[in-house]
C-alpha cells in the first residue's frame, strides 16, 4: 500500500425477514401417481411443522422415492400425507393435530 492511501472499513447488519403465508385448510386433496389414489397433500412447510424433520431432509427422503411429491401445474411442492404417515420414524405421529 501507499504511504498516503487511506483504507476505509465499512460494516453493516444484515437482517432478512421471511414471510410465509399458509391458509387456513393446510390439506390440498390430489390425485398421487405412486399411490395410485387421491390423497392429501401438504405443503413443505405444513409437512416440517408437522413432522419436525428438516426441509432438507423431506427433500432428501422425496429425492430417494421414499416420500410422495406428485408434480403440479404450478409448480409447487407437495407431499403426500400417506406416505408420510408410512415412514417408520413418524408412525406413531398425530398429523392432524400438528397440522391444525
Amino acid at each position: 500500500m501507499r504511504r498516503n492511501a487511506r483504507v476505509i472499513l465499512i460494516e453493516t447488519d444484515v437482517r432478512e425477514t421471511f414471510s410465509v403465508r399458509i391458509g387456513r385448510n393446510h390439506l390440498v386433496r390430489i390425485y398421487c401417481e405412486a399411490c395410485g389414489a387421491d390423497d392429501d397433500m401438504l405443503d413443505l412447510n405444513a409437512a416440517v411443522t408437522a413432522t419436525g424433520i428438516p426441509a432438507s431432509d423431506l427433500l432428501e427422503r422425496i429425492a430417494a422415492g421414499v416420500i410422495h411429491s406428485p408434480q403440479t401445474a404450478t409448480g409447487h411442492l407437495l407431499i403426500c400425507l400417506r406416505s408420510l404417515k408410512q415412514q417408520p420414524d413418524l408412525e406413531n405421529r398425530d398429523y392432524e393435530t400438528a397440522i391444525k
